[in-house]
């Protein structure tokens, strides 16, 4: 008897609250951040139409992108940004930050800058028996225009 080797199939997700969901500019879909991938629904027939996979870890945040009301900008915990075409649920580019990205913010007015919110190094100082709450950093990132998929 051949023994198959163990195969792992996602079936629901993790908690559809984590982080608020959102809307595209016309309100015929709702963006929903499930685990690491981001969940796109049709607000008239309630269906999932889309899950937009390819980070590694926890989706921190969701934003349409202000300049393309097409688009969507993720954010996880891998240290990545990535922009969907959530309407045909394709990646369109990555873009590799580094260090875990808890939230983003994108200017309305701001050509390709967004502001992240990342952790700093917790500092090994204990105060009433208590260690200091994670700190975090506000950081403005210029995302630059490129054909590459990889940036």
């Amino acid at each position: 008897m051949v023994e198959e080797g163990v195969r792992v199939v996602r079936c629901g997700g993790s908690r559809l609250n984590f982080r608020r969901a959102v809307f595209s500019v016309d309100s015929k879909y709702i963006f929903c951040v499930s685990g690491d991938f981001v969940k796109v629904y049709s607000t008239t027939t309630e269906e999932c139409v889309h899950i937009l996979h390819g980070h590694t870890d926890l989706v921190s945040g969701i934003l349409v992108n202000p300049s393309n009301h097409l688009q969507l900008y993720s954010c996880s915990f891998d240290g990545t940004i990535k922009l969907w075409d959530y309407v045909d649920g394709i990646l369109i580019k990555t873009f590799t930050i580094g260090p875990k990205l808890h939230a983003f913010f994108i200017p309305l007015h701001a050509e390709d800058s967004v502001f992240l919110t990342i952790s700093k190094e917790e500092p090994e100082t204990v105060r009433n028996d208590f260690l200091w709450p994670d700190i975090f950093q506000l950081v403005s990132v210029k995302l630059p225009k490129s054909t590459s998929q990889d940036v």
